[in-house]
């Protein structure tokens, strides 16, 4: 796949600018389209309906300063993430739900609720420690979904919410195995 697109770019494709944040490039045949990822992202936006229900988390990743990731999957964080269209909370910490306004750009407005504690701590099934230098932990669901996290449609049945520090993705579907 590498190999593809830097023999894409040695043939040095024309390159035309079409609509806000997407570019065309064409070498021959072969056409590359890019889009800048918030323009991207806001046609992947679920609609406020299909945010409602009960979520499991697939995996956490977070976000390095100067590039990386570093990420947990889903046997690590138990519980779910629910949606009811007024509040958001975890099914295992219900003490830190939060009212919320699925605003127009796709992002969970937190309105109110319980302050996030800076250290783990209130809510037991979410307090695991450390996988490794630089791991998400299971406690950082709480604090994306408190962090007004934007909301990007992956598939019908999965979600993804992200901060700049944070994704965190979510399903409906079974666990497997």
């Amino acid at each position: 796949r590498d190999a593809a697109l830097f023999a894409f770019f040695v043939r040095a494709p024309l390159v035309e600018q079409f609509g806000d944040g997407r570019l065309r490039l064409t070498a021959g045949d072969d056409v590359l389209l890019l889009e800048r990822p918030a323009t991207r992202r806001l046609a992947y936006l679920p609609s406020p309906q299909q945010l409602l229900g009960e979520w499991r988390v697939l995996e956490i990743t977070r976000y390095h300063e100067g590039g990386g990731i570093s990420g947990i999957g889903l046997s690590d964080v138990p519980g779910r993430i629910e949606f009811d269209g007024i509040e958001a909370k975890h099914t295992l910490c219900p003490q830190y739900r939060l009212s919320y306004r699925y605003a127009p750009e796709g992002r969970i407005e937190k309105l109110g609720g319980a302050a996030v504690p800076a250290a783990r701590q209130g809510c037991a099934p979410l307090e695991a420690e450390a996988f490794g230098r630089d791991m998400p932990l299971p406690w950082d669901v709480i604090r994306v979904l408190h962090a007004n996290p934007l909301v990007e449609l992956v598939d019908d049945e999965t979600i993804l919410l992200s901060t700049e520090r944070y994704g965190v993705l979510l399903t409906r579907g079974a666990p497997e195995g």
